[in-house]
């Protein structure tokens, strides 16, 4: 879905003021930048009508230059200060699942790609949020980690490159971070205009369950705005794909390509030298064991908390084995596309919250880097003063 290489930007904008009472220089754009897919989030208007946009990649590159097309020209090439990556879905990619990966390039280059997926390039300026699991966020009940969020700024506003003519990617002029968990308890509970959801009521203590990439965060929040406790844990899709792909390599006495594996991990079959494998017990096998995890930490979180009245669950792995978390744990809510909750999320806050603070951060950025919007808003047409 490639919705701003077509969209007449400064139209887009202007409607968007007309919305929310504020003119944004440039589009906002919320990416939840996961290990395992980068989740986007966007304003769109349909008829008038206020909507979210979505889209997704996965959170695949490689170091270098591995990937071409059938001419032979580099493809899904990206660069950041001296550094080559490709990202591609079919490459045995890097892991991202380090401690330091919001700051890395590898991060930041796959942030660009999905920025890029939906038409935000060649120099575009926008404005960047996007999110932490809850303990990089807060190490401690109430402690910000500011070093991290502003490590993890300096990252993203650091120039990025696509192809081998080193065309600008997207230029971002402004990032927040926003903690997961939170975020999607939010998109649960708010609609696209600030208000209440039909039929939700605040005054609620509910437990978050977002089961992501690398990690699961859980988080107590007492009527919709106190986060009485949370946890991160090392467990998410990752483990499931590490699972799964020994189980059926182990049967099938092979060893799996990455596009075998996503096959096993999202169809439950294998489709290898033009045989076709059923490992959907397989993959229950795999999913059910990490689960299992999971959902006894989550146990013991409950269990400190026995005011919690609802347990709501979102995420890569929550959209992944919805229908092993509805039929084992009938009684846990489930978040509508859930793994967009968080990117909605920091999309809802961002814009609720923090609009007319992104908006001036934007404009100084400008200034300082001599970018002159046209008069009409038009975020496609900037151009840079000599």
């Amino acid at each position: 879905m490639s919705y701003f290489s077509e969209l007449d930007t400064s139209q887009y904008l202007n409607e968007l003021a007309n919305h929310f009472g504020t003119q944004l220089p440039c589009p906002l754009i919320a990416i939840d930048d996961g290990y395992d897919q980068q989740n986007m989030a966007f304003w769109t208007l349909e008829n008038g009508e206020l909507t979210i946009g979505e889209a997704k990649i996965k959170s695949r590159a490689k170091r270098g230059r591995h990937a071409s097309s059938m001419n032979m020209q580099a493809k899904g090439l990206y660069s950041s200060e001296g550094t080559d990556y490709t990202v591609s879905d079919s490459l045995k990619y890097e892991d991202t699942r380090s401690d330091d990966y919001p700051k890395t390039t590898l991060n930041r280059v796959l942030v660009h790609a999905a920025l890029n997926s939906i038409g935000v390039t060649g120099g575009a300026p926008v404005a960047l949020v996007t999110g932490l699991p809850l303990k990089e966020y807060a190490p401690r009940m109430g402690e910000l980690n500011e070093r991290l969020f502003e490590a993890k700024r300096l990252n993203m506003l650091t120039p990025v490159y696509v192809g081998v003519n080193r065309q600008p990617s997207a230029r971002v002029c402004f990032h927040g971070t926003f903690p997961e968990a939170v975020a999607g308890i939010a998109d649960y509970l708010i609609d696209n205009k600030g208000n209440l959801r039909d039929g939700m009521t605040i005054e609620s203590v509910r437990m978050a369950l977002d089961i992501g990439g690398k990690t699961t965060d859980m988080a107590v929040i007492i009527n919709g705005q106190e986060v009485a406790a949370m946890e991160t844990y090392d467990l998410g899709v990752s483990n499931i794909r590490e699972r799964l792909t020994a189980l059926v390599e182990d049967r099938l006495d092979l060893r799996l390509d990455p596009i075998l594996v996503d096959q096993a991990l999202n169809e439950r079959v294998v489709e290898a030298f033009d045989t076709r494998h059923d490992v959907a017990d397989l993959w229950e096998t795999a999913v059910t064991e990490v689960f299992s995890d999971i959902f006894a930490q989550a146990e013991k979180m409950r269990r400190s908390f026995p005011s919690i009245k609802e347990i709501v669950c979102f995420g890569g792995g929550a959209a992944l084995a919805e229908d092993v978390i509805r039929n084992k744990f009938p009684k846990v809510s489930m978040v509508a596309n859930p793994d967009g909750a968080n990117a909605r999320g920091y999309l809802k806050f961002a814009t609720l919250e923090s609009l007319e603070d992104i908006r001036e951060a934007v404009l100084a950025y400008m200034a300082e880097a001599g970018i002159e919007a046209s008069a009409q808003q038009d975020a496609t047409a900037v151009t840079e003063q000599a």
